[in-house]
């Protein structure tokens, strides 16, 4: 038998864990989405991970907004009116303390 046919699994990597930053909207955790700051070349710039699945890269200085606008879509998309909506189970609502 072919190698393809008896090998059913194997791994990849290993991947390095990478420093990210949640994202906070209106006081809240922004849910699915974090970000990292990169340097180099695109320093200047974020990466906003959508879902561990989609990134986007955008400008810091236009960060705040896109990200507000992003979380409020997200949340009217979930169905609640906004980001930070005081309903009962809205995980568009969870508090995050911190810088």
């Amino acid at each position: 038998m072919s190698e393809a046919i008896t090998k059913h699994s194997e791994l990849i990597g290993p991947f390095k864990i990478y420093e990210y930053y949640s994202v906070r909207a209106r006081g809240c955790k922004v849910p699915h989405i974090h970000c990292r700051k990169l340097g180099g070349e695109q320093d200047g710039y974020i990466e906003v991970i959508l879902d561990n699945r989609m990134s986007y890269l955008i400008g810091e200085d236009e960060a705040e907004v896109v990200l507000a606008l992003v979380a409020d879509a997200m949340a009217v998309a979930a169905g609640y009116p906004c980001m930070g909506a005081t309903e009962k189970m809205n995980p568009f609502n969870v508090k995050l303390i911190g810088q």
